[in-house]
């Protein structure tokens, strides 16, 4: 995935992130989006939980997701400031732990 901020619209650059593979069992009902995702790569995540909305108002919508993920060394080296951000959600295992709920457009983001 590229991290360049002309196609990311994010006002940094980020590194290229590369995902060996993912796995996704998502569930779409009408009122919401089930999901338990796991990646490996750059990031090896696990995310799992619930989007709720209205999905022709997507900045209403609220979710309920639980984030566990490592970074390897060498892409973490890459991040820059971002590693600060990072580090402050970093479990006892070194890994990044958290629980975002509310709002997609102002998510509670707290650390597990």
């Amino acid at each position: 995935m590229s991290g360049d901020k002309a196609l990311t619209n994010l006002s940094v650059n980020l590194p290229d992130t590369d995902l060996s593979s993912i796995s996704a069992d998502l569930k779409l009902t009408r009122k919401q989006v089930k999901m338990n995702i796991d990646t490996t790569g750059d990031v090896e995540a696990h995310v799992e939980g619930r989007v709720y909305g209205d999905w022709g108002r997507i900045q209403r919508a609220k979710a309920d997701l639980k984030l566990n993920a490592g970074i390897k060394e060498t892409y973490q080296a890459q991040l820059g400031i971002f590693n600060s951000i990072l580090n402050s959600y970093r479990s006892k295992n070194g890994r990044i732990s958290i629980h975002l709920t509310g709002k997609l457009s102002a998510p509670q983001i707290k650390k597990i």
